[in-house]
């Protein structure tokens, strides 16, 4: 049970941080392909933290 709720605290904690550097980019810089590059790194990011669990 302990490896998993470290598993999901990790999946939160990396969504969190996706969601922050995305607001921050978008305030930053307007075009898209920044976002779409940070959206597809969050995505890869999800995938390996489903593969670590």
């Amino acid at each position: 049970m302990t490896v998993l709720l470290e598993g999901v605290n990790t999946v939160v904690v990396e969504l969190v941080l996706g969601v922050i550097v995305v607001v921050v980019l978008s305030q930053a810089t307007k075009p898209k392909p920044a976002a779409i590059i940070v959206v597809a790194i969050n995505i890869l990011f999800i995938i390996f933290s489903i593969l670590i669990i």
